[in-house]
């Protein structure tokens, strides 16, 4: 009950910034990418699909203020013919359907990138930045680190998100010897 209502102030926080200014919108989207709140949660929240809602509202405030990804800057170049040799290869695929999917979301990813190198134009925004992106990959590892000394030791299965699984060093020893 209470990640739910964590997570839904938090949630309405991130709309609430991505409606005030672009900048916001992209900070509230790198933050739901990251944190993964879907997986942090007791419940579904998958069908929301509240990322391409952050999304939306990212390339919506961006248009309606004018902020156009700058195509001359070299990361922009950089980008761009990444997804470019992504499609090269797409065209190329033994699965096509599957390359289409992957390639579909590199391309999201691209736009995101291509706003972030735009939005991201002073020291104190790239500040705002690596602090969101720090503290939503930090907050694993903070409660790994915790749950690890609380525990004597343990040992993770999966990878970020709420849903990992972890072992005792009593139950690794216990399958690997007994």
């Amino acid at each position: 009950m209470i990640r739910t209502l964590v997570f839904a102030l938090m949630i309405i926080g991130a709309f609430y910034a991505g409606f005030i200014s672009p900048f916001g919108a992209l900070l509230a989207y790198i933050w739901f990418g990251l944190f993964r709140p879907a997986e942090w949660v007791w419940i579904d929240i998958s069908q929301f699909r509240l990322s391409l809602i952050l999304g939306i509202i990212l390339i919506v405030r961006c248009i309606s203020s004018g902020n156009w990804p700058n195509l001359s800057h070299r990361l922009s170049i950089g980008i761009m013919v990444f997804l470019g040799t992504g499609l090269v290869a797409h065209f190329n695929a033994i699965k096509p359907d599957l390359s289409w999917h992957w390639l579909d979301y590199f391309a999201r990813l691209s736009l995101v990138s291509l706003l972030l190198v735009s939005l991201i134009n002073s020291q104190k925004r790239f500040v705002y930045t690596i602090i969101v992106i720090s503290s939503s990959l930090g907050f694993y590892t903070l409660k790994a680190g915790i749950i690890a000394l609380l525990s004597g030791g343990t040992k993770f299965a999966d990878g970020l998100a709420g849903a990992s699984v972890s072992y005792t060093h009593l139950d690794v020893y216990k399958r690997q010897f007994l």
